[in-house]
This record gives structure tokens, sequence and C-alpha cells, in this order.
């Protein structure tokens, strides 16, 4: 990194971990898409993506898979959300129907976490960029995509994020 230049991180979104399964395990083998995972995880490792634990939590809600195998393995890296309550409360208020007053669910949406994490990192002095494949609003619900708008973060799907980084396809 150059002298004077903001360090890049990605804050990943449920649906990009997600969508990291569908987009590599329909075109690879076994072996691609541990190395695939294994090439996320030596970023996180390394502070270059981020996630709020309410990722995991969503994704054990859902099905039991090589996402949240992948998750759980990285785990330890995920960011309390105790960390973030300050700038999720000023998300919230910015953008509130970012949070999905209809779920039945007792886990937390993780999307205002994970968009609280990336102004947070942001209001730090990072270069955030937000991973997610949510990009369509709903009269009572704002995506990821439009509320990081809002906030003047970028994004970016995963699939142009594994292009962009060279990690798949290789």
């Amino acid at each position: 990194m150059k002298e004077g230049e903001r360090r890049r991180l990605y804050v990943i979104d449920t649906s990009s971990v997600i969508e990291i399964r569908q987009e590599v395990m329909a075109q690879a083998k076994s072996a691609q898409v541990a190395a695939v995972h294994d090439e996320l995880a030596a970023m996180v490792e390394h502070g270059e993506i981020l996630f709020p634990e309410q990722v995991i939590a969503e994704l054990k809600r859902g099905q039991a898979d090589v996402a949240l195998q992948w998750a759980l393995k990285v785990a330890k890296h995920a960011v309390p959300i105790v960390e973030l309550a300050l700038a999720v409360r000023d998300v919230v208020r910015d953008v509130p129907y970012l949070v999905d007053s209809t779920s039945t669910s007792s886990t937390d949406d993780a999307d205002p976490w994970v968009v609280g994490l990336a102004v947070l990192r942001s209001r730090q002095g990072e270069d955030v960029t937000v991973l997610t494949e949510e990009y369509r609003d709903r009269p009572d619900r704002t995506t990821v995509s439009s509320a990081c708008g809002m906030l003047r973060i970028p994004t970016m799907t995963v699939r142009a994020f594994l292009l962009y980084t060279k990690i798949w396809p290789k």
C-alpha cells in the first residue's frame, strides 16, 4: 500500500456468502471450491474481508451447507455486534426500512449490522466496499445496496469481487 492510500476492506453480507457457493459450486470441482474458500478465509484472517457475527446467525437459520461451514471456520474473526451498536443505531435512524419489521425470526437480520460495520470502518478512514446480492427494494424494505448508496458506501456483487480479486475463475 502506498503512503496516504487508504486500506481497502470488504464487508460481506449473508447473501454474498451464499452466492459464493452458488457461483463457484455450479462450475467447479470440490477441490476448486475448497481453494476459493481457503483464499477467502485468508482474506478474513488478514482483516481484508469483514462481517458481523449476525451473518453467522443468519446462516444458521438456513440449511447447514458449505456456506455455513466456511463461516464457522472463520467465525473467530467475526466482528462482535456489541462493537457496532452505535453505528447500527445511526444506520437504522437514517434508513429505517433496512430493518425487516415483518420478520418472525428470533435472530436479528444481519443487514443493519453489515451496513453498520461498513459505516463504522468508513468513519475510521478505511476504504470500504460492501459485498451484497440484494438489489431489489420493496415499499416496506430497503436493500443493503440501497442503504449503502444512501450512506455513500460502494457495493458490488460477489461475482464481481471474485473476478476483480482474480480468486475465481482461475
